[in-house]
């Protein structure tokens, strides 16, 4: 009877530590084996920060429709090929912070409430990123550095809003160049594709800034033509103070003559 209750004592003490604590080789909450890959999904989860223990041999990491504002500290993830942060709100990114995913290959931040993009920052430590979706978020101007050019396949950034001015007139040339030649593609430097530019929105720019160009060379003729005509009025009213004096000069003299 004593040697059945150590050995009960014995099976317990083995068993109560792994329904407290995930035993060794258990996947976290929201972490699964889909198709061989580790997936891990927390959607919905109202987090303000990436959560903590997510293992170390993730491949999809899927934080969406959540309430992280700021994307600061990103975990060492070697395997991580997807991050999913859309539908958060996200204000600031720490571009630099995305080398802790060396294997990164697409990225989503679209439906966010991000006002730059720094690409260039981490571009070089991502040799397999492809994919960047920016789209619906409160970009105002982008650059080719920024944007990662010419490195990424695919740049989404679409339903931003763009202010129009020069910095993006390089976007507005490609996005000429686009429709002019649509079947080669959105052509960018070095032969890289962008494919998901909203190339309406981008004209509307382009013409915006047409518009202007327009408008500020009517202003600068007009103001000529305004410093034309009262440079004609000083000298009209010049010549006649000169013809009005010769004339009470003539008129004395004559009186003189006269008298």
């Amino acid at each position: 009877m004593a040697r059945t209750t150590n050995y009960s004592w014995l099976l317990l003490s083995l068993v109560l530590p792994c329904a407290v604590v995930p035993c060794v080789g258990e996947n976290p909450l929201g972490c699964r084996i889909f198709r061989g890959i580790l997936v891990c999904l927390f959607q919905y989860h109202s987090l303000t920060d990436l959560p903590s223990g997510i293992p170390d041999d993730v491949v999809s990491l899927d934080a969406s429709f959540n309430s992280i504002r700021n994307l600061t500290h990103v975990p060492l993830l070697y395997n991580l090929c997807t991050l999913n942060l859309r539908s958060n709100r996200i204000e600031t990114v720490s571009w630099v912070s995305l080398r802790r995913l060396p294997a990164l290959q697409n990225i989503h931040l679209n439906d966010n409430k991000i006002t730059s993009v720094n690409l260039d920052v981490v571009i070089n430590h991502l040799p397999d990123l492809k994919l960047v979706d920016l789209s619906s978020n409160r970009l105002t101007s982008v650059s080719v550095q920024g944007l990662g050019l010419p490195f990424l396949e695919k740049v989404n950034i679409d339903s931003n809003p763009f202010n129009c001015d020069c910095a993006l007139l390089w976007l507005m040339n490609k996005v000429r160049c686009l429709q002019e030649c649509p079947r080669a593609g959105p052509v960018l430097e070095n032969n890289t594709s962008i494919q998901e530019v909203n190339s309406k929105e981008i004209s509307k720019l382009a013409i915006g800034s047409e518009q202007i160009i327009i408008m500020v060379s009517v202003s600068f003729l007009a103001l000529l033509f305004i410093l034309y005509i009262m440079r004609k009025i000083r000298r009209v009213t010049s010549e006649d103070d000169i013809g009005a004096a010769a004339n009470v000069l003539l008129k004395k003299f004559c009186g003189d003559e006269l008298r």
